[in-house]
């Protein structure tokens, strides 16, 4: 006798509600980017918590994929994919920190990034498919 696994939805939408929190959060990176750049606002504080906060988001987000007990590859692909993402984000904006045309290297990937977190949370089943 098989035994079926069933699919965690709550931890899946939790999940979906992370991948949203880190579309905002890539649009407030670029907001607070760009702003350190182009004003005299010290917004590097806001900009390093910001993506702290993002990578938590990112491996909360894997983790929950995971521990769903979901079979959609694709999904999990995405999950891992977004938090590594934000590592290696981080890890740029934490060795280029002090270069101020140098740091705008991680903004091409940002935009890449928040276009993978889009396709992400079309991924997601809906709640009403069973």
């Amino acid at each position: 006798m098989e035994e079926v696994q069933s699919v965690n939805m709550n931890l899946l939408k939790a999940a979906k509600i992370s991948t949203l929190l880190m579309m905002l959060l890539v649009l407030g990176q670029a907001m607070t980017g760009v702003g350190q750049i182009a004003s005299d606002y010290d917004l590097n504080s806001l900009h390093t918590h910001s993506a702290r906060l993002g990578l938590v988001l990112g491996i909360l987000t894997a983790v929950a994929i995971v521990m769903s007990k979901t079979e959609d590859k694709k999904l999990k692909a995405f999950g891992f994919e977004i938090a590594t993402f934000w590592l290696l984000m981080y890890g740029i904006g934490e060795m280029i920190s002090g270069n101020g045309n140098l740091a705008m290297l991680h903004a091409p990937i940002g935009m890449l990034m928040f276009g993978r977190l889009m396709m992400m949370a079309k991924a997601y089943p809906s709640e009403d498919a069973e």
